[in-house]
């Protein structure tokens, strides 16, 4: 399937039918936290998933009800328009200030920053996704939905994704992908990861709502930081999806 069809897959997820009728499933605690006749969608990703050199790996997202979100009534075009162009200025759906109001997005765009050693555009310079694509608060429901909704999604993601540096977001990415990659979990860098028929670095950094130090700084030695920052300057974007080179700062 291609880019647009697996994100309107994870949308309509079939899993989410029998999550709510069976209590034994995987996915019941976190498909219950939420109406069955009008609930926010799965959400598959947010950004320029083929094109952003950073893809931001968390646990799953969190969940307001004031939001306006696609449900299962939203028409296909509407939907893959609003995770391809979330955060796009002038797109209607997520405005400057509603970004800022949510710490999990600015944390990621602070961390994007960093590696980037400039300001990023959202959407852009980086992309979102989770693990578990179902929402819900605090991460209810996460630790048993996570192997059947990572087995069903990730790599597919993966392959769609043209980012160089991928950023595992908290314990439950860390733990997961670590250990389905065959990577030494003790280790916040790893570089020449063949991920998705690409070679890709994957640096792993708390979550913006952990307590402790969170900037990649941290985690991260000035050499390897270096060479993360040297391996994205040829795949930083104009704000368009296109490629440009662009020089460090």
């Amino acid at each position: 399937m291609d880019r647009v069809e697996l994100l309107l897959a994870i949308t309509r997820c079939p899993q989410l039918p029998r999550a709510r009728t069976l209590a034994a499933h995987p996915c019941s605690t976190i498909a219950s936290i939420q109406s069955a006749r009008d609930y926010h969608v799965p959400e598959p990703w947010s950004g320029h998933i083929e094109t952003a050199p950073i893809l931001f790996i968390s646990s799953n997202p969190s969940i307001s009800e004031s939001e306006r979100f696609p449900s299962p009534s939203c028409d296909p075009c509407t939907t893959a328009d609003y995770f391809q162009k979330r955060f796009d200025v002038g797109s209607g759906h997520v405005s400057e200030d509603r970004f800022r109001k949510v710490r999990f997005w600015t944390g990621v765009r602070g961390r994007a920053t960093e590696l980037m050693g400039r300001k990023t555009i959202p959407g852009h310079d980086f992309a979102i996704t989770e693990l578990v694509h179902c929402k819900s608060r605090g991460e209810i429901g996460v630790v048993t939905a996570l192997p059947l909704c990572s087995k069903s999604w990730l790599l597919p993601i993966i392959q769609e994704s043209g980012a160089k540096v991928f950023v595992l977001v908290g314990k439950h990415a860390r733990d997961y992908c670590t250990q389905s990659w065959g990577l030494d979990r003790s280790k916040s860098v790893h570089f020449d990861v063949m991920l998705g028929g690409s070679e890709r670095s994957v640096v792993a950094i708390p979550h913006p709502n952990a307590f402790g130090p969170k900037k990649i700084s941290h985690h991260v030695n000035d050499e390897d930081l270096n060479r993360l920052r040297t391996l994205l300057q040829n795949r930083s974007t104009d704000g368009q999806g296109n490629r440009v080179l662009r020089l460090l700062v």
